[in-house]
């Protein structure tokens, strides 16, 4: 359902969240390029429409100012604008992504801004960006299981499919051979460094996908 507003000719989608609550994350995919990676829930920004007949609609802009190490000199900038639409039942979250313009072996401050225009409410972060040390976060994209990107550093164990489906498995070497050939290409190695160290890793074009399990310290 909606809320008519009075005095305005549009209705607006009555589940409004106070603030919105962003998650971005950062991959040094190429020697020249990197990716923002943005998620957002629904629930947290503002969808409306002018005529009942259409569908609800959100207007989003994400923003990014990139500076050198210092902060005071600018390097890249950028913009994207997108709408979101529903009908009757929207998505729980919204992503996309973003590339900008930086070389390897440089650190830099990246200010990242998104705006709610239908709300006029703008949500700002500053990101310290670390293209220089190879092991740094920055170098993996972290995905779970099924292949979504995890803004976070960490999957729970206790949420991991991998080891809940092992663990609650009677034979476990024929559930070894099948997590392998799920989740791992066949390969039981593979599986089994997963298991021991709960890391899993490849490498494509000297860049690194991870999957990444741990428990918290």
């Amino acid at each position: 359902g909606c809320v008519t507003i009075e005095d305005a000719s549009y209705d607006i989608d009555p589940k409004m969240a106070i603030a919105m609550k962003p998650e971005f994350s950062i991959f040094h995919h190429s020697d020249n390029e990197s990716t923002i990676y943005f998620k957002l829930k629904t629930e947290d920004i503002l969808y409306t429409r002018n005529d009942r007949s259409k569908p609800f609609n959100a207007n989003l802009k994400l923003a990014y100012a990139l500076y050198n190490e210092t902060g005071k000199t600018l390097i890249d900038s950028g913009s994207i604008l997108w709408k979101d639409f529903y009908t009757k039942q929207k998505k729980e979250f919204i992503d996309t992504n973003l590339l900008f313009q930086l070389s390897i072996n440089n650190k830099a401050k990246l200010k990242l801004s998104l705006s709610d225009i239908n709300r006029l409410r703008t949500y700002e972060k500053l990101v310290d960006i670390n293209k220089k040390d190879i092991f740094n976060r920055q170098f993996y994209l972290i995905k779970d299981t099924s292949g979504n990107i995890l803004m976070n550093n960490l999957i729970y164990l206790n949420k991991d499919p991998i080891l809940m489906e092992l663990n609650s498995s009677v034979d476990k070497n024929s559930a070894k051979k099948m997590l392998a050939f799920k989740f791992f290409n066949g390969d039981v190695e593979l599986l089994e460094e997963y298991l021991s160290d709960n890391t899993y890793e490849t490498v494509n074009n000297s860049y690194n996908t991870i999957l990444l399990n741990q428990s918290p310290n």
